[in-house]
């Protein structure tokens, strides 16, 4: 999921950083070096507000733990043994389809091509995956290259 976030964060970014207030009327490379500048501390900014709502999620899951589960000394029925980690694992998945939801409220559809007509979602890039392994079996010097 992590990393799914990530494809999907950084598939956002230039875009974000070009429409930054401080890129407007520049122009060629000092465009360019702007629209690097602002990307570089959007990502630095984003990556910090994430790590830091992790860790506060690893607080509060830690204190459930803490002042919730059975200790090692008492006799715990299985409910309680397996229910706070449970609900713990449950606060992560809450935790991320609430902070979703600003992203995917806030931002505006990406531009690009097409979806292909007839493909399905769920499909489209694992064939895409295939071919482009098939491809890269093909050719002997990149597939070494990819290996080395």
């Amino acid at each position: 999921c992590f990393a799914l976030c990530g494809v999907y964060y950084n598939s956002y970014l230039p875009m974000l950083a070009a429409a930054h207030y401080t890129t407007e009327g520049l122009e060629g490379q000092e465009l360019e070096d702007k629209i690097l500048e602002v990307a570089d501390d959007m990502s630095g900014k984003g990556m910090m507000v994430g790590y830091s709502g992790g860790v506060a999620l690893l607080i509060i899951s830690g204190a459930i733990l803490w002042f919730m589960e059975c200790d090692s000394g008492e006799e715990c029925s299985e409910f309680s043994t397996f229910f706070w980690p449970a609900f713990c694992i449950f606060l992560v998945g809450v935790w991320w389809l609430v902070f979703a939801q600003i992203t995917f409220l806030r931002l505006k559809t990406r531009p690009g091509p097409e979806f292909p007509k007839g493909a399905n979602p769920l499909t489209l890039g694992w064939i895409q995956t295939f071919q482009t392994a098939k491809y890269i079996f093909s050719r002997r010097h990149t597939l070494l290259f990819m290996i080395s």
